[in-house]
């Protein structure tokens, strides 16, 4: 699971305009004028579960079983669609080449344009995973209620399918009469009853909660809840060190580790830590909360952070954690 935001986006634009490249790329499924692209659905648009989208995916993608939209197995290549909360206009401003280099990413290229009469930017950026160089395509489209996210994720040395999913992003059909379910692939739950935690949305496979439903939040009080799925055979004896080593990931500068104590929830056992961090760029003290549960070759991850009253929140979280249930 990424905890940092999702800011990735699409092609690499070598001189020509993203509308040019449309034309190129795209046949004449999609009407182009002056970065203006508009799309209507045809006979080989595949529907998106859990969304109101459908497009053309590249050839050997397949439907994502763990998240929403399409991958390579293969080539460990994918499609991947979400919906936040909030307003296009003020999500755009906050991309800029230095607060995506701040999250690991470098940006290549932006361009604004317009997508089937929405508000969009369109980005192509580079990054680390895992040892690997990957090129991340991304589309932010939407209104000021609605953002929606297209992250096209492929190796940085296979053009080819970066070709393909660039061409496949564009091919994008967003129905506004479909019905969906955005926690269709979401296997487990949590519950935010009697807390003042409110339910965002799904992102990227992620149940995310805040303090106010907003993503980012905009009140004084940043308090977030994120519960995600991920794959690891992490071995039983290092899992207290996996747990410590995650902790460390999060887009914050640690400080101390506070406490860590092994949990049972659900019948699956893990590890509950509380760490004070500071957040470098609002130049606050938060803490985070995380806990991980394990299960076969899988585990499940509920991470929180809050910049006020601390005690009261963290025992938010807990109530919430200790809600999980597996579907």
């Amino acid at each position: 699971m990424r905890i940092v935001f999702l800011i990735g986006i699409t092609l690499i634009l070598t001189g020509s305009s993203i509308a040019q490249q449309a034309v190129e790329r795209v046949d004449a499924m999609i009407s182009v004028k002056d970065s203006v692209i508009t799309n209507t659905p045809t006979n080989r648009h595949i529907s998106v579960r859990g969304t109101k989208f459908s497009i053309i995916p590249p050839a050997g993608f397949i439907k994502a079983p763990n998240f929403f939209g399409f991958q390579q197995p293969e080539s460990g290549s994918s499609i991947l669609f979400t919906n936040v909360k909030g307003s296009f206009e003020a999500i755009s401003q906050s991309i800029t080449k230095e607060n995506l280099l701040a999250q690991g990413m470098e940006l290549e290229s932006m361009e604004h344009f317009t997508l089937n009469g929405f508000p969009a930017l369109f980005l192509s950026c580079k990054q680390q995973s895992d040892g690997a160089i990957i090129t991340k395509y991304s589309i932010f489209c939407g209104s000021n209620e609605q953002i929606w996210i297209i992250n096209g994720v492929f190796h940085k040395d296979m053009k080819e399918i970066g070709k393909e999913i660039n061409k496949s992003m564009l091919t994008v059909y967003y129905d506004p009469n479909k019905r969906d379910d955005e926690q269709e692939t979401i296997d487990f739950e949590i519950k935010a009853t009697g807390t003042r935690l409110i339910y965002v949305g799904v992102v990227s496979g992620s149940l995310i909660y805040s303090s106010d439903g907003k993503m980012p939040s905009k009140t004084k009080e940043k308090t977030y809840l994120i519960a995600s799925k991920s794959f690891s055979n992490t071995n039983k004896e290092d899992e207290k060190l996996f747990c410590l080593n995650r902790i460390k990931t999060t887009p914050f500068e640690l400080r101390s580790i506070d406490s860590i104590n092994e949990v049972m929830i659900d019948g699956i056992s893990g590890y509950e830590i509380i760490a004070s961090a500071k957040n470098l760029k609002m130049n606050e003290d938060i803490r985070i909360y995380q806990t991980i549960l394990f299960s076969d070759d899988l585990y499940y991850i509920i991470l929180g952070s809050t910049n006020q009253d601390f005690e009261s929140n963290l025992n938010e979280f807990r109530k919430m954690t200790n809600a999980f249930k597996r579907k």
